[in-house]
């Protein structure tokens, strides 16, 4: 058998990760970086350091990679103009019963072609639901993404948009100006109507709506059929793995699979059988769309498979690098997308730690129980630092549910395949779906009283990406000071790691209350000040339905900072036109967070202040947007969507072509 080393794709891997960092966010100094990483790469080879030769090398595809993935600047003319007409394809879509969000891909402007871009459009109080694969027509007045929330209900929305290479966002009001001139089915299209099917179908067979909700999200991927508040259970005891597609659940598969094809077994066709499920695991990733963690997966089991066939040796730590080289190449910005970094992290966390882990013992019983808790303290102290980054959360609880979640997760997902695949044969299954109701009734009732244990997450503050780095670091200093036996290494590695965190929880917490905290809403501006145990809530939002979505915008605001306890019971609303005691002699000018803004509505602005923040033009504002901002000289202007769509395009682009700062809200 040909032996490979343990991880010779690691450098090379590691290189082409650092040049997409390195080409997306720094696009600016592309030559520069392209001529230091092919400088440091010939003075490695110079010095006979391999390893870092091929890690500057590897560096510069990657350089480029990063560069042509960004999202493409639009110019400031096609940003501008309310009246082009845009075309371009639906990618995908999401909707509520009042608001509709598209991502779509816009190949022409007016009547001549355009180099692709990706627009993101907010269709409010949409007359019919457009779905992905549909040929669109549409006006809008477009905004660079920078800055701009769209109404997203979570933070870091700009990092989203970035992620997914959004251009440009837009705001529509009704199906008015957008139209379905034509319909594209590409594989991923069909594919959602795939996976659509099948949750139709789960929905229909009997499952309790919770249980049919929660296999469609172990099945096909489907999150957005679990409540947030089981989402929220799920993350609080360290199990939120549990509803992402990963290795975990392609290993369910693949024992059905075995199951399936275990005639060509008993025929002693085994390379067949191996061909044969592995075909049905690339099909299985196909209808889940292709996600980082399921094709990583798919990819490793490939690695084996043709390995076994061909009588190699495999090394999972190389074959892991070797998936993530290979979805990188085709999709780059993965590597931004929190799931792909926290199922590598998971992974790679478990083949280097979960074995030491397991206590080498001739109790089968011992060694299997250690081994289950090998691998749950090995895939958390993997995703942890990441978690804590992003969520700044930290389960601690996380043993009490990840072992049940472990064993009861394989027969849930098989009996949702058996009540699949019987209510679509039209089988009477009234036995699988009380079997599979009660098995996930056991796993919530277990996740539930874990999450109510006092201290069962503890809150993480903000802290510095030096840290996080130094973490990892760490952590690879001690498995590569463990596998190699050197001491000096380890004892590096536990000090990185203790003085990380250490760092990590000595950190400011970001949750505490600023302030300032500004209300993300697609039909009004708001904005709620923190003024020690209370809160005022300022808002232009007069009709009792705007007012109740601000109140809900609050709350959303205060959950994700976990001040919710804090206020609840203690946040109020000023009046409709403002807060007088918080506003000048003049009625105009609203001082809050040691910030200005001008409100501009029914009342003219007759003397405002010198200079201000922010100007608001909101409800009843009838003069001209222009000579206003002349007299406030406002860092940003900021148009109301109480004003009427039509109104504020007009508004918009004349401010734009003064040379004003614009967004449709705070």
């Amino acid at each position: 058998m040909r032996r490979l080393p343990v991880a010779p794709l690691l450098p090379v891997a590691a290189g082409f990760a650092a040049g997409i960092v390195s080409g997306a966010l720094y696009d600016g100094y592309i030559w520069w970086l392209a001529g230091a990483f092919t400088l440091l790469s010939a003075i490695f080879a110079f010095c006979g350091r391999r390893w870092l030769m091929a890690l500057m090398l590897s560096a510069l595809p990657g350089l480029l990679a990063g560069y042509t993935a960004r999202p493409q600047r639009v110019g400031v003319m096609v940003l501008n103009d309310a009246h082009a007409v845009y075309r371009g394809v639906v990618d995908s879509e999401t909707h509520s019963p009042s608001t509709q969000r598209l991502f779509v891909t816009v190949d022409s402007v007016g009547a001549g072609g355009v180099r692709p871009f990706r627009v993101m459009l907010t269709v409010a109080d949409p007359a019919e639901v457009i779905v992905a694969g549909d040929r669109v027509r549409f006006t809008a007045l477009l905004a660079a993404p920078t800055g701009y929330n769209a109404g997203m209900d979570y933070d870091g929305a700009d990092r989203r948009l970035f992620q997914q290479r959004v251009s440009a966002v837009g705001r529509l009001s009704g199906s008015a100006h957008i139209a379905v001139t034509g319909h594209t089915d590409g594989m991923d299209i069909r594919m959602e109507r795939w996976r659509n099917r099948i949750g139709d179908a789960l929905a229909y067979s009997g499952l309790r709506p919770e249980t049919a909700g929660f296999i469609q999200a172990v099945l096909m991927g489907e999150r957005g059929y679990v409540s947030p508040e089981t989402r929220d259970a799920f993350s609080r005891t360290g199990v939120a793995h549990v509803l992402a597609l990963s290795g975990t659940h392609l290993a369910v598969i693949a024992l059905m699979m075995s199951v399936i094809f275990f005639p060509l077994r008993l025929m002693g066709r085994r390379r067949w059988e191996w061909m044969a499920t592995l075909a049905a695991l690339w099909g299985y990733a196909l209808l889940t769309g292709l996600s980082a963690s399921v094709t990583r997966a798919v990819i490793m089991v490939s690695f084996v498979l043709v390995a076994q066939t061909r009588r190699w040796q495999t090394s999972p730590l190389n074959s892991l690098c070797a998936a993530a080289l290979l979805i990188l190449v085709f999709r780059p910005f993965d590597l931004f997308a929190v799931s792909f970094q926290l199922s590598f992290a998971a992974v790679a966390s478990l083949l280097m730690f979960a074995e030491v882990l397991t206590v080498d013992t001739r109790r089968a019983w011992l060694r299997t129980l250690s081994q289950w808790l090998g691998v749950s303290v090995a895939a958390v102290a993997g995703t942890a630092p990441l978690a804590a980054w992003y969520f700044h959360s930290f389960p601690l609880a996380f043993l009490l549910t990840n072992i049940p979640a472990a064993l009861l997760l394989p027969p849930i997902m098989a009996g949702g395949v058996l009540v699949l695949g019987l209510a679509s044969a039209g089988i009477p299954c009234a036995a699988a779906v009380w079997l599979t109701d009660t098995l996930y009734n056991i796993m919530m009732q277990v996740v539930d009283a874990v999450a109510s244990l006092p201290g069962a997450a503890v809150g993480i503050g903000d802290f510095s990406a030096v840290w996080l780095v130094a973490v990892y670091v760490g952590l690879g200093l001690l498995w590569w000071g463990w596998s190699r036996r050197l001491k000096l290494s380890v004892g590096a590695g536990c000090v990185m790691i203790a003085v990380s965190v250490t760092a990590t929880a000595l950190a400011g917490n970001r949750y505490e209350c600023d302030g300032v905290i500004t209300l993300r809403s697609d039909k009004a501006v708001g904005v709620a000040v923190c003024r020690g145990d209370s809160m005022i809530v300022f808002t232009d939002a007069k009709a009792p339905g705007l007012r109740r979505q601000i109140s809900r915008a609050t709350w959303q605001a205060l959950s994700r900072r976990r001040l919710d306890g804090k206020y609840a019971g203690r946040a109020r609303f000023a009046s409709p036109l403002l807060d007088p005691a918080a506003m000048s002699p003049d009625g105009n000018c609203w001082r809050i967070g040691g910030k200005t803004y001008v409100i501009a509505g029914k009342d003219s602005v007759a003397s405002p202040p010198g200079k201000c923040d922010y100007l608001v033009l909101t409800r009843g504002f009838r003069g001209d947007a222009v000579t206003v901002a002349a007299m406030c000289r406002p860092d940003t202007v900021i148009v109301s969507p109480t004003l009427t769509p039509a109104k504020s395009l007009v508004m918009i682009r004349n401010l734009r072509e003064a040379g004003y700062a614009v967004k449709l809200r705070l």
